[in-house]
């Protein structure tokens, strides 16, 4: 019963864990962030290519996008070609099986049948930051590699992408309220547990 001194300190235990778990949602929910780093990787074969050929051709790419400041970055390496690379990019939107236009177009791609490279870029053609980021995380980007045998593409791979989640902050006001939130109970008990010993 609240009558008692043991019964107000429940009750505002109870009031006091309410406030706290309130406090931690407020503060923590807002630190995740909306647009972290995405991650991307694939693997390029001929047969993924619109229409698949027999190239015997292979690559490997780490692509990554910052929407924030719509910095693309990419790691490629590739062998095996058919004849020597001229162009390679990253298409989008468009799903397996489906060709697109250019989006992020690759610089220091080295014009041999087998090689590696990397750069970074700003550039994004026809896509916003966001609709780019978009396209990355639901599976409707690819990056191939042209050659002058398959002008149209020689290896293509799908890209499989990740998001960076921020890891949750709670803020020390909060941290402060929280403690408070938890003693009051306890003050107010002892507060009232004097009062009705009077």
């Amino acid at each position: 019963m609240l009558s008692s001194p043991n019964g107000w300190a429940r009750a505002l235990g109870v009031i006091g864990l309410a406030a706290v778990l309130c406090t931690f949602s407020v503060g923590v929910l807002p630190a995740y962030a909306s647009s972290g780093l995405i991650t991307c990787t694939a693997t390029l074969a001929g047969t993924n290519e619109v229409p698949p050929n027999t190239s015997p051709g292979t690559g490997s790419i780490t692509f990554t996008f910052d929407q924030s400041t719509s910095t693309s970055t990419w790691s490629e390496t590739f062998s095996g070609l058919t004849a020597p690379a001229t162009a390679a990019h990253i298409h989008a939107p468009a799903p397996p099986g489906v060709s697109t236009g250019v989006v992020v177009p690759f610089t220091g791609v080295p014009a041999a049948t087998s090689g590696s490279f990397s750069g970074t870029t700003t550039t994004l053609n026809t896509l916003t930051p966001a609709q780019f980021a978009t396209a990355l995380l639901t599976g409707m980007a690819y990056a191939n590699i042209h050659t002058s045998t398959l002008p149209a593409g020689e290896i293509r791979g799908q890209l499989s992408c990740s998001q960076a989640v921020g890891v949750p902050e709670f803020p020390l006001g909060l941290g402060f309220l929280a403690i408070a939130a938890l003693l009051l109970p306890i003050l107010m008990a002892f507060r009232k547990s004097a009062f009705l010993n009077r």
